[in-house]
């Protein structure tokens, strides 16, 4: 249960549908509107367990609407869960119905980034007690997380978080872009083990490559 407890973790930073294969052209939506995207080579949209497991985790996430899950492909279906390496995207729900340019919101970013009252800070400070308040509600046993998730720039594409969790379980690392297309916001949040496999700095370049590829779907 450990695996599951500290995958679940980072799930709260996914509608999911059937399997798709590495590199496959995926859908999601965000509010009303459609997209596609290309899933990063060995990644799959979860089924069966994997789906039910995420979905539970991803129906906590009271503060943002979680559009798509991407879990190995390698570890789908397994019984120690599939650890700390999978990618959501997701928005706010107080940005669902915004329309906003990627241009307008870089700017916006860039020109708070690093103030110490800037709000993604406020609210990376509080992710790990609330990430630790729902395990502990869901497996009915004390969780603890502790971590540091903190800007790390922007540039024409997103703007970077990343940062390491420590939870039951282990440690895992996170990087993020967020960005707009076609006037919708959206986080891609990519996760990996904390084992020496993987940096805060891949993880940011591969949801930058997810951001690049995110089409909107023409009505």
């Amino acid at each position: 249960m450990k695996e599951r407890v500290f995958a679940a973790f980072a799930l709260l930073f996914a509608p999911i549908g059937g399997m798709a294969s590495a590199s496959e052209t995926i859908s999601f939506t965000v509010g009303d509107v459609k997209f596609t995207a290309i899933a990063p080579e060995g990644y799959c949209i979860p089924k069966g367990e994997d789906e039910i497991f995420a979905a539970e985790v991803a129906i906590q996430d009271t503060s943002s609407f979680t559009s798509l899950t991407l879990i190995r492909c390698d570890l789908a279906g397994e019984e120690r869960g599939y650890d700390v390496d999978f990618l959501v995207i997701k928005t706010p729900f107080r940005l669902l119905s915004a329309i906003k340019s990627r241009e307008e919101l870089l700017g916006s970013l860039s020109a708070q980034m690093g103030k110490p009252d800037w709000e993604i800070n406020r609210e990376m400070d509080g992710v790990p007690n609330q990430i630790a308040d729902t395990m502990s509600r869901n497996f009915a046993t004390a969780v603890s997380v502790e971590g540091t998730i903190r800007p790390r720039g922007v540039d024409s594409i997103c703007a970077y978080l990343g940062g390491k969790l420590t939870g039951a379980g282990g440690s895992g690392l996170m990087g993020s872009c967020v960005t707009s297309v076609d006037g919708k916001v959206m986080t891609i949040h990519s996760y990996g083990l904390a084992d020496g496999s993987q940096s805060v700095e891949n993880l940011m370049r591969r949801s930058r490559a997810v951001a690049l590829s995110i089409k909107r779907v023409a009505p």
